[in-house]
């Protein structure tokens, strides 16, 4: 299985940016996809590829999301702690049926 992750360009560039994930890890990022980068900016990056461009909104709800798999997979306290935690964005299941209705047709 593969998982985007977000990462925020730190220096403008074509074809190669370096870029910073949420918990501070580093790594080139191949940018063929998308196009030139700005620092700054926030792209999906899959194995070392930007495929997209993300808003900050966007990214913070991923990241949120990659929290919550990290906790369930540290152990139960470590969810419960998680879950905890007031998420960033509306979760689905805090969404009435017709805003569900709305997203999904």
């Amino acid at each position: 299985m593969c998982i985007g992750i977000p990462m925020r360009v730190q220096q403008a560039g074509d074809g190669e940016v370096p870029c910073v994930d949420a918990q501070g890890q580093s790594r080139r990022v191949r940018t063929a996809l998308v196009g030139p980068a700005r620092a700054g900016e926030w792209l999906l990056v899959f194995l070392s590829d930007a495929v997209a461009r993300l808003d900050a909104d966007r990214a913070a709800e991923i990241n949120h999301t990659l929290a919550l798999v990290r906790a369930a997979a540290n152990g139960a306290a470590a969810a419960a702690e998680a879950a905890n935690a007031p998420a960033p964005f509306t979760l689905p299941s805090q969404l009435s049926p017709a805003a569900l209705a709305r997203m999904t047709s």
